[in-house]
């Protein structure tokens, strides 16, 4: 802003010395990174230092190893790749419980408790998950009518009642696309990560490899018609349609819109218990063995403060207060007004979204309060998160080769990736009591 500025000298006697925390993270995105500016120049008492590593695979793999070797900073930004429920069970993590409790401000605030939960590992919190997108199937509720979950007979049954085309019925997915959402939204469904057992050879998974044989193998982008395509669902060629809820505008487009009638929101294709998934925004964890635990959470508590919690933009906030705020906004958005040809003022909102379907345009309505009131009691009901083990994913997609291929039957098949991810999950619990 062209501005001007003398730096001083301070005499080291009059220097405040603060706590330094090391704060360890793979891709820290930009809102994070003005939290922890902020942060550090609002407090006279901590510094952050950022500790980053590349956001790859051999970035995460690098973070990872220092982590389980105990080489562990103060505080760890948690990415999607990693797997905490190892981390847990090595004790490697605080239970920030008790300080959310003691907390003066934030033990009075009120939060979205299913979230909250959601993230505990053994009853236990060890995540500040500040804010949350959720992901899910949608369909008309008119035919899913008290799905929680969607199960793969129930989708075969519909498909050959509509008579359906496989290439249209969940819309622009191929044969991995599928697995990759049992692997990366339902995979509670086929793990016990605290037992330490799994299922893969369970007729649920058998069903689910034999309806994702059913789909293309590959998809060529460049020659698919958009159009249909994103007409499919109003034309009833489609049937569900994968959608991600980060904002109240969102969900109307999804119901105004693609669909234009009263829709229902279900869980990923599974034994129909999951509903809609959590995905989190941000997850940030405390060292176990950190010797600065209160300037930690000092840190960590800005993200549940209204400060914070308000300027959330993209994803919904924990907070009930900023939630409620976010939806109060989204039916009273920014206006402007302009005078017509006749003489007479005009009001139109700023951002009035509308969506073009085989060249018909449609009009997004402002959400009122029914609209409101749909998407909090999907959010509120919310109980599943999505998380994902990649050595175990890498298994399945390894393995699926072959029966894709018609070398193996889907049970060979689900039998080889049970007995693999059983020696999977027995190295893991072996590394761990070496660790020990």
């Amino acid at each position: 802003d062209n501005s001007a500025a003398v730096v001083e000298q301070t005499d080291p006697s009059e220097a405040v010395k603060k706590v330094r925390l090391k704060l360890g993270c793979s891709g820290a995105d930009p809102d994070f990174r003005k939290t922890i500016v902020d942060f550090n120049k609002s407090s006279d008492k901590i510094q952050i230092d950022l500790v980053e590593y590349a956001y790859d695979e051999s970035g995460i793999s690098k973070f990872s190893s220092e982590i389980a070797k105990g080489n562990i900073p103060d505080l760890i930004y948690i990415s999607p790749e990693m797997p905490v429920e190892s981390y847990v069970s090595k004790g490697l993590f605080e239970d920030i419980e008790p300080m959310f409790k003691k907390d003066p401000v934030i033990s009075k605030n009120k939060y979205l408790n299913n979230i909250l939960d959601a993230y505990r590992i053994g009853g236990k919190m060890y995540f500040v998950t500040p804010s949350f997108n959720v992901c899910g199937m949608m369909g008309k509720e008119k035919e899913f009518k008290g799905t929680k979950g969607l199960t793969i007979p129930q989708l075969e049954k519909m498909i050959k009642k509509k008579k359906a085309d496989y290439k249209f019925a969940l819309g622009v997915v191929n044969r991995e696309m599928i697995l990759n959402w049992v692997m990366y939204y339902a995979m509670d469904t086929f793990v016990n990560w605290e037992k330490g057992t799994c299922s893969f050879n369970s007729d649920s998974f058998i069903d689910i490899l034999n309806f994702a044989k059913k789909f293309p193998k590959d998809i060529n982008y460049e020659k698919l018609d958009w159009d249909k395509y994103d007409a499919a669902v109003r034309s009833g060629d489609q049937l569900v349609r994968e959608v991600f809820y980060y904002d109240f505008h969102s969900y109307m487009m999804e119901r105004y819109g693609y669909f234009g009638e009263d829709i229902l929101y279900m869980g990923y294709p599974g034994d129909g218990k999951n509903g809609p998934a959590i995905q989190d925004g941000m997850t940030l964890a405390m060292s176990h063995e950190s010797g600065h635990k209160k300037e930690c959470w000092e840190f960590m508590r800005t993200f549940y403060l209204d400060e914070y919690q308000t300027r959330i933009e993209t994803g919904f906030p924990i907070s009930i207060s900023a939630l409620n705020a976010k939806a109060e906004k989204s039916m009273n958005p920014e206006t402007y007004t302009y005078t017509d040809e006749n003489g007479k003022e005009i009001e139109e909102v700023i951002d009035n979204p509308e969506l073009t379907l085989n060249g018909k345009s449609i009009k997004i309505p402002i959400p009122k309060q029914a609209d409101i009131d749909t998407v909090m009691k999907t959010l509120k009901s919310l109980d599943c998160r999505a998380r994902v083990d990649y050595n175990i994913s890498n298994i399945v997609l390894e393995e699926v080769g072959a029966y894709f291929s018609g070398q193996k039957s889907a049970k060979e098949t689900a039998d080889v990736i049970q007995s693999r991810v059983k020696i999977e999950i027995g190295r893991a619990v072996q590394q761990e009591c070496r660790d020990r």
